[in-house]
């Protein structure tokens, strides 16, 4: 309907344009021509100079075997006061719906893109058909002339996609190193000029797995994992040589970034930035301020500089090679990175994205278009080469100066540090601790050594026969040197951050010495021993166990109760090869064994280390008397010299004298 200044005009289902006064009477009636399209509905309808224009859309399927009516057409007709005269039909037909955006690659002299493209709108609902598709590949000049659109199958592969080809290789001397990573044995292989060099597992096994690899600018081959379930993160580093570096992160490295001076800047799964030297010594840590997840930043390093392109920004932020956050080097860059591609051309930022709809649930669609845009981000003026300049004159220049402001004056390391900046290590803050050798002829003493700080340390060891060292040592594992004889050494400690620290140690490990007991005292129910050779001794006595505990290895005395009669006693140590002392007491009276007597006669239960023994006939005719040693409380006498018979055995001691009627086989 549309209201002119003395009519009022309506278009009817008829297909009539009829006039009406004010009043509603029928003025006059146009009828159009038959629409050869399904569902016109019209949209507006406008009366200019005595002539109609009326418009509208049409349905009709897009392709061919669809019956799905999904293109809108739009149509336009034009009617004099009597007939129409004109008609025109605009359809969507011949323009692109780009679903997928494939890649982006810069070449030389030109840039390529891969766009999948749909040849019209799919029905999702039940029973709805599916849009052919086909896929292109674009190449551009620099200054983003079309030079060829290739219609291509979908599983045609027309290049390396670029993440790949960051792995293919390196260049030295003319010469091509080329990585390669089984990921399901976890073999790392190193080809040079397609020929193998060397190979070597890195083992990797579940649950840790790989997360990201990298070559750095010097050939190292970088490779990320993630461990203990995604939990705390591993990097590795392989250099051409073969040599192995391994350091641990309570985070995952999501990142890995090198830059021209060999560092390396890294990214983790909580948004922290770490920035590595060519030591893999921890220089800077910081984050990025605007999320917590890495995933989604597009990142170029230039002259050891990140231009960290984050998602959901249009800007375009510059970290220097501390991870620190400079100015922002680029506003408002009209691209979305949550529906884009973007890669770098030296001073120029490329980027293909999408706009228009996605997905179609019904026939009203918006096509989808594929843009290419580029951003001139003057990176070569903006972030100038400074790698020569020494800001603080220590003679380091600034692209290895791990510490920028050294005091006027001071010595430094090669990496620009004086003592004072970087080592904070008290000698309490080292902890150096002796395991003996547990028995003479065995090489098993130990070292252990505890760090407090944060540093790369080295550890050298020099004995007699030994001469050990052990390099790229954790703060939190500490080291231990196991498998020692016993004898002196030295240990010298060193960090891996500066050439000024070291510290030493002299040191002794012991091997113990042959166990050591001698009985110094026996009355009263109580024996006394005096033992040497450990600081742990086990004594049995009449088969109950007792345990002494002392601080040195020295001459310790031990008392060991006894009860009256013959007491059995065992006395060792916690280390089997030291041996073991066995004796026997015989505590209260004196006791002759045995009766009757063949060879010997024992006599039990003299407390002196000497007794005066007589051995008469029941007549009281002496047959013998001799003075005879005591040892552990027993004497022993030889029968061998008296016939059989019945005799009086007298002992007499200095307190004691006893008479005994025994029976001489």
């Amino acid at each position: 309907m549309t209201i002119e200044d003395t009519f009022i005009s309506v278009y009817t289902d008829n297909n009539q344009i009829l006039r009406y006064d004010y009043d509603f009477n029928i003025v006059s009636s146009h009828q159009l021509n038959t629409i050869q399209a399904n569902n016109f509905k019209s949209n507006a309808l406008i009366s200019i100079e005595n002539s109609y224009f009326l418009s509208g859309t049409t349905e009709k399927p897009m392709f061919n075997g669809s019956n799905f009516l999904s293109n809108k057409d739009f149509l336009i007709r034009k009617t004099n006061t009597n007939q129409e005269v004109l008609a025109y039909t605009f359809s969507g037909i011949g323009t692109s719906n780009i679903y997928q955006l494939g890649g982006v690659v810069v070449r030389d002299t030109a840039y390529a893109f891969t766009v999948y493209e749909r040849l019209g709108p799919s029905n999702y609902s039940p029973g709805g058909t599916i849009a052919p598709s086909q896929k292109h590949f674009l190449t551009y000049d620099k200054n983003l002339n079309l030079l060829e659109d290739l219609s291509v199958p979908d599983d045609e592969i027309l290049y390396t996609n670029y993440e790949t080809k960051k792995l293919e290789g390196i260049y030295n001397n003319g010469d091509q190193y080329k990585y390669k990573v089984n990921t399901d044995t976890t073999k790392v292989s190193l080809y040079k000029n397609n020929n193998l060099i060397w190979e070597r597992n890195i083992n990797i096994a579940y649950p840790e797995v790989i997360n990201n690899c990298e070559i750095s600018k010097k050939g190292d081959f970088l490779i990320s994992s993630a461990v203990d379930g995604y939990v705390t993160g591993r990097l590795r580093r392989l250099s051409l040589n073969n040599s192995l570096d391994v350091k641990d992160f309570s985070d995952v490295l999501d990142q890995i970034i090198p830059m021209a001076n060999n560092w390396l800047f890294l990214i983790d799964n909580t948004g922290s930035i770490k920035i590595l030297s060519d030591r893999l010594n921890i220089i800077n840590t910081s984050s990025i301020p605007y999320g917590s997840s890495s995933n989604g930043l597009f990142l170029k390093e230039k002259n050891n500089h990140l231009i960290l392109h984050p998602y959901g920004t249009d800007k375009i932020y510059v970290y220097n090679q501390f991870g620190e956050k400079q100015e922002n080097l680029y506003h408002s860059i009209n691209i979305n990175p949550n529906s884009s591609i973007i890669e770098y051309d030296d001073n120029y930022l490329i980027s293909i994205n999408q706009i228009g709809a996605g997905i179609y649930l019904h026939p009203e669609y918006s096509w989808q278009r594929a843009i290419i845009k580029k951003y001139n981000l003057d990176i070569s003026n903006t972030i100038p080469d400074l790698s020569s300049f020494d800001d603080d004159g220590d003679g380091v220049p600034n692209s290895v100066d791990e510490c920028r402001n050294t005091d006027n004056g001071n010595i430094v390391d090669a990496n620009g540090c004086s003592v004072d900046q970087i080592i904070n290590i008290a000698p309490t803050d080292i902890k150096v601790i002796v395991n003996d050798s547990t028995c003479p002829e065995k090489s098993n003493g130990a070292v252990n050594i505890s760090f407090e700080k944060d540093y790369t340390y080295k550890v050298t060891l020099i004995g007699d026969d030994e001469n050990k060292t052990f390099e790229s040592i954790n703060h939190s594992s500490g080291l231990e040197i196991s498998d020692l004889p016993s004898g002196t050494y030295k240990i010298c400690i060193t960090v891996a951050e500066s050439d000024f620290f070291k510290q030493c140690y002299n040191i002794k490990i012991k091997a113990p010495e042959a166990l050591r007991a001698t009985k110094i005292s026996s009355n009263n129910n109580e024996a006394v021993y005096k033992v040497s050779g450990s600081k742990f001794y086990i004594v049995t006595v009449n088969n109950e166990e007792f345990e002494y505990s002392f601080n040195t290895i020295d001459k310790q005395e031990i008392k060991i109760n006894l009860i009256n009669g013959a007491n059995s006693i065992e006395i060792k140590t916690s280390k089997v090869c030291q041996g073991t002392l066995n004796k026997s007491i015989i505590n209260g009276e004196i006791t002759l064994y045995p009766v009757p007597v063949n060879e010997y006669l024992n006599i039990a239960g003299i407390s002196e280390n000497k007794a005066k023994v007589i051995v008469s006939s029941l007549a009281g005719t002496e047959v013998l008397s001799t003075n005879i040693e005591v040892k552990d409380g027993i004497a022993l006498l030889s029968m061998n010299k008296i016939s059989a018979g019945s005799y009086i055995v007298t002992v007499i001691t200095s307190t004691k004298i006893i008479n005994t009627k025994i029976l001489k086989k």
